[in-house]
């Protein structure tokens, strides 16, 4: 039953994501004038990027309490394993936190743009999770490497 209720929430939330970005993509346009030049935008920008942030916050929900009930329900029946998933999340937010510090607070040289997020804690985050994702990749990589080689010794 659990299987089957989670493939019905796919498969709604795929279907109502083929119909926000249909009605981004087909659903007209209006012109915008920027610097003196006009553009097209889309009519349903503002939905795409709602639906895109509510997508974002149920994964992060999901995933919050997924870990949490994983955690507890190991920890009354294999400790070792639950605390090595606790040891894994805390490594992968010092990650996190380390990419945080070494990340670049100097605003960007972009022509034309005029918003506020062009700033110290903005370009910080981004900094961090471009690094990090380039630190996960690399040990992917290092850890497939490692792998093969100890299958065939």
């Amino acid at each position: 039953m659990n299987n089957k209720l989670s493939s019905y929430v796919f498969y709604a939330l795929a279907a109502l994501s083929v119909v926000v970005f249909g009605l981004y993509i087909f659903g007209g346009e209006t012109q915008q004038t920027y610097n003196g030049e006009n553009y097209d935008a889309p009519n349903n920008t503002d939905l795409l990027l709602y639906w895109l942030y509510a997508l974002l916050a149920i994964t992060v929900a999901v995933t919050l309490v997924s870990a949490i009930t994983s955690f507890a329900t190991k920890l009354t029946t294999d400790k070792r394993s639950a605390y090595t998933s606790l040891v894994m999340t805390a490594a992968l937010l010092i990650l996190c936190g380390i990419t945080y510090a070494i990340g670049s607070d100097k605003p960007l040289d972009l022509i034309g743009y005029e918003g506020n997020e062009n700033q110290g804690g903005y370009l910080k985050m981004a900094d961090m999770c471009l690094y990090s994702i380039y630190t996960l990749i690399f040990g992917a990589c290092i850890a497939t490497l490692l792998n093969s080689f100890a299958k065939k010794f």
